[in-house]
């Protein structure tokens, strides 16, 4: 009867090792990354108007931000932080992070966002 047991809890366990196994080997699939590219959003409020204008920070080694522009070269004013996130969502952008000012102040508020960038081929 031990006997019989035994060879009854091997088979078992024999059978779900390789039920694991087989499942192991169909879920190592390959999935190809596209590149994405960051960029830092400073939103800044006018000090006279109650508008927003957004600086991008592309992180170049020069460290220049560039305004959030129209098609004609002008900047683009927003009513509202929240504002300058639906406009850069429009333009493929999305949100990651929002970095929050440690010292409790009043200041510019700092977003994180990214987007795939195409692959020349």
């Amino acid at each position: 009867m031990k006997r019989n047991f035994t060879l009854l809890l091997l088979i078992i366990g024999l059978g779900f090792s390789i039920s694991n196994f087989a499942q192991a080997q169909t879920n190592t699939q390959t999935t190809s990354v596209s590149p994405v590219e960051y960029v830092r959003v400073q939103v800044s409020p006018f000090l006279l108007r109650k508008n927003y204008t957004a600086y991008l920070n592309f992180g170049r080694a020069d460290g220049t931000s560039d305004h959030i522009k129209d098609a004609s070269g002008n900047k683009i004013e927003f009513s509202a932080p929240t504002g300058v996130l639906n406009y850069l969502g429009t333009q493929g952008w999305e949100f990651v992070a929002y970095i929050p000012d440690d010292d409790g102040k009043l200041s510019d508020r700092i977003f994180l966002m990214c987007r795939s960038v195409q692959s020349p081929n």
